[in-house]
């Protein structure tokens, strides 16, 4: 399970600050808000970190000073894994931190977390903090569940939150960027943690009417439950596994055992002839004809030759992969656009497709082919792609 802040949902005379475990070995994918059938185990682990708390603790003097009559506190929990020594040393940290004089009386750590502790966190806190490093968190579940409870996700975007963060519904720890030097990535990323911390979620968590109520508080909760629950939810989930993939492999299973198994054999067949010509699969030449300068509501014509070694057009499917180039040269967010035969030319076939100029840019483009088969589950599933630039 993932950091987790607590400011408590009621004006209190004291600000709790909790940040439960630092990484997760989940039991299942179901976590995402009441009960759990089986325990889930929080470790402190390194794909994530302890935050800028344990590496750069003079700015808790100023979350701690930000409301001077509304006293703070940090709250740790977790487990290390007998042989994950980093995170033995983030609990060293800690103790080291509740031993400090100054600061000593702000940090707690709760033991023996366990799937009821967990319970009463994922059930009472109104930020849960996730702060993995980029791009190794694998799903960051423990985040989804806290929104059915109303709480609001402040994390790095990775994971889910990537696609769950809408900048009304929760806060963001950096705007995604990656990092080759990890202790920089840690300082500003730690730093980051604060500026929000100190500019955004404390100020509005107590900024209150008369009736003592955080409307602006309130709303965030209320677009979280929103944007959060429908689409990140274990209902949904098993949902689209069934429509996506075990429903259609069940009807593919059925296609594949009638008639004594006899598309399975074609489908075999097939593929043994597809492996025998792929080699031979070429794109020989691409052209464009219209130059390279576009202008946008346009189009413009790509005509590939491509030799399929022997296969039939009904065996290979041609497609252009075309995206904007970033800075480095990429093709970033690329789509495929299906390219229709037009004509032979010898052993050779000509197709084309129109591009359409949407956006102004500068835009790269390859043509790729791949196999192609009513039965099969994926155009990918052969693991064969032949690429001309």
């Amino acid at each position: 399970m993932p950091n987790g802040l607590l400011l408590t949902k009621t004006p209190s005379p004291y600000l709790l600050l909790f940040f439960s475990s630092f990484g997760s070995v989940a039991s299942s994918s179901s976590k995402y808000g009441l009960s759990n059938a089986r325990p889930s185990y929080n470790v402190f682990a390194q794909r994530a970190r302890s935050c800028g708390l344990l590496t750069n603790p003079p700015p808790v003097h100023s979350v701690s000073g930000l409301y001077r009559s509304l006293p703070s506190a940090v709250i740790f929990s977790g487990k290390a894994h007998p042989r994950d020594d980093p995170g033995k040393r983030v609990l060293q940290q800690i103790a080291q931190l509740m031993r400090d004089r100054q600061l000593g009386d702000r940090f707690v750590f709760v033991e023996d977390y366990d799937i009821n502790v967990g319970r009463h966190l994922v059930q009472g806190v109104d930020v849960w903090l996730n702060n993995p490093r980029r791009p190794l968190e694998a799903s960051g579940t423990s985040g989804m569940k806290v929104s059915v409870n109303g709480g609001l996700n402040f994390s790095v975007l990775d994971g889910w939150w990537v696609e769950g963060f809408k900048t009304d519904n929760g806060w963001a720890i950096g705007a995604g960027e990656e990092y080759t030097d990890l202790a920089y990535q840690d300082q500003v990323e730690g730093r980051a943690i604060y500026d929000v911390l100190e500019q955004e979620i404390i100020p509005t968590f107590y900024s209150r009417g008369d009736d003592g109520i955080p409307r602006e508080w309130v709303r965030r909760m209320k677009r979280a439950i929103r944007t959060v629950v429908p689409e990140f939810n274990t209902n949904r989930m098993v949902q689209e596994y069934v429509e996506k993939s075990y429903w259609p492999s069940a009807q593919r299973h059925a296609a594949l055992e009638a008639d004594n198994s006899r598309a399975a054999i074609g489908l075999a067949e097939w593929r043994r002839k597809l492996q025998r010509a792929w080699p031979n699969v070429k794109v020989e030449a691409i052209e464009t004809g219209d130059g390279d300068l576009h202008r946008v509501g346009a189009e413009f014509v790509v005509s590939a030759k491509v030799n399929p070694a022997g296969l039939s057009a009904d065996d290979v499917s041609v497609q252009l992969y075309h995206g904007r180039v970033d800075a480095v040269g990429e093709m970033s967010r690329a789509t495929a656009l299906p390219m229709a035969a037009a004509e032979g030319h010898g052993s050779s076939v000509i197709y084309r497709c129109k591009v359409p100029c949407r956006s102004s840019g500068q835009y790269g483009y390859a043509v790729r082919v791949l196999p192609k088969h009513s039965l099969l589950p994926h155009p990918y599933e052969p693991g064969l792609v032949t690429w001309g630039a």
